[in-house]
């Protein structure tokens, strides 16, 4: 009979301790190449002269757009509030490992405020140029209607029909610039 009676069995457990600790370095080393996360940098504009709500919110996103008979995959996307006139600067992370080889991918933004849409991209944009310049994403202007009425917006010109019911009336004059998304003025 040996003097440790319990030695085969503390060995084993002290055996079995050091592999689970090092499998548990071993995932997170693993996780943490699989973290190193890639950025993709541009700016978001459109061409109207005109200011923004303050709750606006321009939102960009990575899809994966391979497949067209299925909506995209969204990768990643990024959401803020933009300050001032346009261009809106961002800067998008995504994780380079939910890449497939067989994606096509591109970058969508969209200007919401109020949870209306005001501007959306209606053009590819390749995600990943030859190059590392900064994406430029021009967004389009979406029609504003509201119970079948056009709502006059200040991008019309100084004679503009402003449609209401059946009968079209006429404003004459300067523009009258206002944000977009909020009621014309008198």
């Amino acid at each position: 009979m040996s003097k440790y009676p319990h030695l085969p069995l503390l060995l084993g457990m002290t055996t079995l301790l050091t592999v689970i600790v090092l499998a548990a370095f071993d995932a997170n080393a693993g996780d943490q190449e699989g973290t190193s996360m890639k950025t993709i940098e541009g700016s978001v504009l459109y061409r109207e002269r005109m200011l923004l709500p303050e709750d606006a919110e321009v939102r960009v996103s990575l899809e994966d757009v391979a497949r067209a008979d299925a909506l995209a995959d969204i990768i990643a996307t990024t959401t803020f509030r933009p300050k001032g006139a346009p261009p809106f600067a961002f800067s998008l992370e995504f994780d380079p490992l939910r890449l497939r080889d067989q994606g096509r991918y591109a970058l969508r933004a969209r200007i919401e405020a109020a949870g209306r849409l005001l501007f959306t991209s209606t053009e590819h944009i390749p995600a990943f140029k030859d190059g590392h310049e900064p994406v430029k994403i021009m967004v389009s202007r979406v029609g504003d209607t509201r119970a079948g009425k056009v709502i006059w917006h200040p991008c019309q010109t100084p004679a503009s029909p402003i449609p209401t019911g059946s009968s079209a009336k006429w404003r004459a004059g300067p523009p009258q610039w206002r944000a977009a998304g909020t009621a014309p003025g008198p």
